[in-house]
């Protein structure tokens, strides 16, 4: 992700009329970041009255970076471990390795009423710091496997909800059919996209919506039966385009014949060499190719990318129906005045400082993988309830600490004690450190926004993981590399069902993977090439491409000059 100067920061608090109170500094990584005069406002509308308490939110003293960073360490989308259930005993699959000490039970026990998350509750301890007393509770307390919501036969998945015969498919909403993809919606019959919607028979895509047979592609809408397209609009039987709308049989944006385009598109397909050659071009323009005005749709005073239907929002990411919201991305439906969150959905107002969160919500802050809990702050993993205060694991509950019961004037009573002595700790106003995440820095998300290295994790004191959970290959299994991966091809093609047996070796991190059933179909009805890297790397690729947020100052840039850089290239 691509840091924000300070000039840009300037600039924009110009463009949009909303002034630069005050410049702060960051008190880890020392970046100087400014407090907007409508972030002050919202700050305001943040505070609430507790029996005779005036309860506010202090202003952040981190920058916005490293405030989602910190946030992101609390989701793991992608790293499964097979472990038995706390409750059954069970093999079961889970997003917590089974050295964690979390307890975790099997997401259909947790739903039941078959336990009590009540009895993991204790006393406020003024001797101690609050985060480390909420640690304690959150591990002690169950939680369930996965993250899954109304789903058959997608038990490989994670943070989805109404999906089918899906598999590796992570933070996605009604899908089917779906393999190795991320941030995907109403999809049939797709592998290895990011952030689409309602595309079908699609490859290696990101950003794009309503499409159909459109491979290594990104940012295009209403596309079909074409390859390597970048920023198009209703464009069918196309090979390397950028910026066309409603065309036909164009290969770099130049009128072909339906002969030349099945020709090429035959050659893509069946030779590596030729299809990376294309690839090398494609990746050295793209970054002047991006053109991220059209993704900021129906919408009024909104900066960054992919915002529709939405009005000032600023520093905003894949968000749909916003209002006056700030650093927020991955978010749909009725949302006001809110900052700092990633992943909110449905009617939401007032939220700071959250992930995964939201259902008919107002006033919640500090909190992660929850919904319908309004009026609650520091939560993890509670649903319907209400007038929560450092809770873990609780359904159907109202005006409890530490998951203990309080009447609601005991509760407004021990509340804005508990907050005087977290300022005395230095605790108050900010998000849970990364020592209470279950999870290791790079198991989550955190990884693929800000990686780093072990030796600094360590530096940080974030928890690392040494080696990921891949498969055990015994010894006298031949592993599959790029040295014997051009003639497997052919074999591919002629459609050896022997190859979901064997073991591919990724070309750059040589961590093992295999082809599974279905996808091997799915390459074979396409007539695609198999993959060469691992998933976790080609995940990685798509990432990669999404835009840092000095993208959003660039839309306005010269233009000119990128025509120019385009024509001295020759692809005109």
């Amino acid at each position: 992700m691509n840091y924000t100067t300070k000039e840009a920061y300037l600039a924009i608090s110009k463009q949009f009329s909303d002034p630069i109170l005050e410049r702060k500094s960051c008190r880890l990584s020392w970046k100087e970041f400014p407090l907007f005069s409508s972030e002050r406002d919202r700050f305001k509308k943040f505070s609430y009255d507790l029996w005779n308490s005036r309860i506010t939110i202090p202003y952040p003293t981190l920058c916005p970076e490293e405030r989602i960073r910190r946030r992101l360490m609390f989701r793991n989308e992608r790293v499964l471990y097979k472990r038995n259930c706390d409750f059954t005993w069970k093999e079961i699959i889970s997003i917590y390795s089974p050295e964690h000490k979390q307890v975790v039970y099997k997401r259909d026990i947790w739903w039941s009423d078959m336990w009590d998350a009540m009895k993991t509750g204790v006393q406020m301890d003024f001797t101690r710091p609050f985060f480390e007393q909420f640690a304690e509770l959150r591990e002690k307390t169950p939680t369930p496997n996965v993250f899954i919501t109304d789903s058959e036969n997608s038990e490989y998945c994670n943070h989805v909800g109404e999906m089918k015969s899906c598999f590796m498919v992570t933070a996605a909403w009604r899908n089917d059919m779906c393999l190795y993809s991320s941030n995907i919606r109403d999809c049939v019959n797709c592998c290895d996209l990011l952030e689409c919607s309602h595309c079908h028979w699609s490859y290696e895509c990101t950003n794009c919506e309503h499409c159909y047979k459109l491979f290594w592609s990104e940012s295009s809408e209403h596309c079909k039966d074409s390859m390597f397209l970048t920023d198009c609009l209703s464009c069918s039987s196309c090979l390397w385009c950028w910026w066309l709308e409603h065309k036909e049989y164009h290969i770099f944006n130049k009128a072909s014949t339906k002969e030349q385009y099945e020709k090429t598109k035959k050659r893509l397909l069946s030779s590596n060499e030729f299809r990376q050659q294309f690839l090398q071009t494609y990746l050295s323009l793209r970054s002047v190719l991006l053109q991220h005005e059209r993704w900021i749709k129906w919408s009024d005073a909104c900066l960054w990318d992919k915002i529709t239907d939405s009005s000032n929002s600023l520093f905003c990411f894949n968000v749909w129906d916003a209002q006056d919201c700030l650093y927020c991305e991955n978010g749909a439906l009725w949302f006001t005045d809110c900052q700092d969150w990633l992943g909110i959905w449905v009617n939401s107002s007032l939220m700071y400082e959250i992930i995964d969160t939201g259902l008919n919500s107002t006033r919640c802050f500090f909190s992660a993988v929850w919904h319908s809990c309004p009026n609650s702050t520091y939560i993890w993993n509670c649903h319907t309830s209400s007038y929560l205060f450092w809770c873990a694991g609780l359904r159907d509950k109202k005006y409890c600490i530490l998951n203990t019961q309080y009447t609601q004037h005991e509760f407004e009573t021990l509340v804005p004690k508990i907050i005087n002595h977290m300022k005395e700790t230095w605790e108050r106003g900010e998000f849970f450190p990364a020592s209470c995440s279950p999870f290791c820095y790079n198991e989550t998300r955190a990884q693929d926004y800000f990686p780093c290295t072990k030796d600094q994790a360590v530096w940080n004191n974030w928890k690392w993981l040494d080696s990921f959970p891949d498969p055990k290959v015994p010894q006298w299994i031949e592993t599959l590399c790029k040295k014997n991966f051009n003639s497997l091809q052919r074999d591919t093609l002629q459609q050896d069902s022997s190859i979901y047996k064997k073991v591919f070796s990724c070309e750059k991190s040589s961590r093992p993977y295999r082809i599974q059933p279905v996808e091997l179909k799915f390459y074979h009805t396409l007539w695609l090439p198999l993959p060469s890297l691992h998933p976790d790397k080609r995940h990685l690729a798509r990432f990669l491409k999404r835009p840092g947020r000095s993208a959003g100052v660039t839309y306005a840039s010269n233009w000119t000059e990128k025509l120019n850089f385009l024509k001295r290239s020759h692809h005109f």
